[in-house]
């Protein structure tokens, strides 16, 4: 049976391996658009969205796995349920700001929370200050972060 500072840090683990396979994908797919001239811009997104969501499924199963483990402490438990319920309000999170930048006319907007955001957007043109500002604005506002770790990538 692992200790409950082991579950601990297998938990925080799998959070940063979410982190890290959400910015690694990012820069593999920019590097093959680089390559391939700019097409499939829908399945670069859809892609995204779908590496989030299977990696988001199979942690919380295993913080469900946890949670409604027969062996596990009642602290076990409490902790595997902050984790499940901070990964959540994260996806939240997520979408809401996808849905704001959105809402300012562009077509696709993918959103990473981590210990930085990264709010990847597709546009035909270069972003204008004001549109920068506006999507920072309401990334700080919906995050809790400074602007400082807010990264606004364009795509075309």
């Amino acid at each position: 049976m692992l200790s409950k500072r082991k579950k601990i840090f297998i938990l925080s683990g799998m959070l940063t391996l979410l982190v890290a396979t959400a910015v690694v994908n990012v820069l593999i797919n920019n590097s093959l658009k680089a390559v391939s001239g700019g097409g499939g811009q829908a399945n670069f997104f859809d892609g995204l969205r779908t590496e989030r969501s299977a990696t988001r499924s199979e942690t919380v199963l295993y913080y469900d796995s946890i949670i409604n483990s027969a062996s596990a402490t009642e602290a076990e438990r409490a902790a595997a349920l902050t984790e499940k319920s901070a990964l959540i309000a994260t996806g939240e999170k997520e979408t809401i700001i996808e849905a704001l930048v959105k809402s300012m006319g562009f077509t696709e907007c993918f959103v990473t929370l981590g210990a930085n955001v990264n709010v990847i957007v597709k546009t035909a043109e270069m972003l204008t200050d004001a549109e920068v500002a506006r999507i920072l604005s309401d990334t700080m506002r919906e995050s809790g972060k400074p602007a400082t770790s807010i990264r606004v990538i364009p795509v075309e």
